[in-house]
């Protein structure tokens, strides 16, 4: 019976295409831009995404300006929205938000 004896520089060969697919991997992101559920009003403050978003990718537009994290909103702990902390939006602004779905969630 023979026994399995890998070529040594094969599996370096190996080990650098599974770091180089995993790399791309990590990159891969399903991004969704959408305008939240909540319709601003000029009193609501909270404002909700479809799915929970990677943490620090979430980004917010008002009236096609984006905002300043911690300046002008903050994310919700559970990563499933946002709240405006400079006042909220009136009612003939617009809201929307883009951001990476959090895969692992």
């Amino acid at each position: 019976m023979s026994s399995y004896n890998p070529n040594v520089q094969n599996m370096g060969e190996v080990r650098r295409a599974l770091q180089k697919i995993k790399s791309r991997i990590d990159k891969i992101k399903n991004t969704i831009a959408e305008y939240p559920v909540e319709k601003p009003n000029g009193t609501i403050t909270n404002f909700s995404t479809s799915k929970q978003y990677d943490p620090g990718s979430l980004r917010v537009f008002v009236n096609g300006v984006q905002q300043e994290v911690n300046t002008h909103y903050s994310e919700d702990s559970d990563y499933l929205g946002y709240t405006f902390l400079v006042g909220a939006p009136k009612v003939s602004w617009y809201v929307f938000h883009v951001y990476d779905e959090d895969f692992e969630a």
